[in-house]
């Protein structure tokens, strides 16, 4: 009998161990982005130089991958704590959320390192992921979804 218990405590430690792995995403590097970026057919920038200097002491990193004519851009951000990168995640979704108007639809997920927020217009695609100590994002026109889910889905966020 004891053994059967402990058997089956086991079990139960192994699947929420293997449960909890699958629910994580791994944190891509500024150079993983860049490269995806590049090979999505964006033009890559550092734009460290675009946030005052209060807020440079939190970020690592800065990087945006613009489109053809600059038609649409998106961002990556790393932060030296996952406290800033957490709390940058929340300042950007209440921003999207502050300039959608009309009818829109969201779409959330909260997992063990990650979270991710989504909002369709009629007119924007917005939508921010963080992971770890590094948060990607963009609001852009709905016409260039298309090609901003390519490097959402390159970059495994």
């Amino acid at each position: 009998m004891k053994r059967r218990i402990l058997a089956l405590t086991l079990a139960c430690v192994f699947i929420l161990l293997a449960l909890t792995s699958c629910f994580q995403k791994t944190a891509v590097t500024e150079a993983e982005f860049s490269a995806a970026a590049t090979e999505a057919g964006l033009e890559v920038r550092d734009t460290l130089e675009m946030y005052e200097e209060r807020t440079k002491e939190q970020i690592r990193s800065s990087t945006s991958a613009y489109a053809e004519d600059e038609k649409w851009t998106c961002h990556f951000v790393t932060f030296y704590e996952e406290s800033y990168a957490v709390s940058a995640y929340q300042q950007i979704k209440a921003e999207f959320e502050s300039r959608v108007s009309g009818a829109w639809s969201s779409s959330y997920a909260n997992m063990v390192n990650y979270n991710k927020y989504e909002i369709n217009s009629n007119e924007l695609f917005m939508y921010v992921c963080r992971v770890d100590d590094t948060v990607f994002y963009m609001g852009i026109e709905k016409e260039y979804k298309a090609a901003a889910k390519d490097i959402i889905a390159k970059i495994g966020y």
